[in-house]
């Protein structure tokens, strides 16, 4: 008698054990997916915002280009148009480098500027 109320006994905890863990689980499973939906808000949210970004960015960059291009302005009767030093200057290639010279009593480094080789 006393064996068989041992035995149900352990029967009825390792039930309750095992009831317990499959809880456990299941609330973790609830977690991780609350988590992933979380994450995948914020992914969105920031995709958002950092394609707007680019765009605004995109706008400005063309409608700057487009305005630097050539000035012209009337004044009266007059009419001036300016198409200098307005781009900028082209880019030419080349890189800067540190010149170390000896001069007689120390090193001095300089930086200067070589550019590419153009070709004949």
């Amino acid at each position: 008698m006393r064996l068989r109320s041992l035995f149900f006994g352990g029967l009825i905890v390792a039930l309750s054990a095992m009831a317990l863990n499959a809880q456990v689980v299941d609330k973790t499973k609830d977690a991780a997916s609350k988590v992933k939906k979380v994450t995948e808000k914020t992914v969105d949210k920031t995709t958002d915002v950092v394609s707007d970004a680019v765009d605004t960015t995109a706008d400005a960059t063309s409608s700057a280009v487009k305005t630097t291009a050539a000035k012209t302005q009337t004044f009266g009767k007059n009419t001036v148009s300016v198409t200098e030093n307005i781009v900028g200057q082209t880019y030419e290639g080349g890189r800067w480098l540190v010149v170390s010279t000896w001069d007689g009593t120390k090193w001095v480094s300089k930086r200067t500027w070589f550019p590419n080789k153009k070709t004949p």
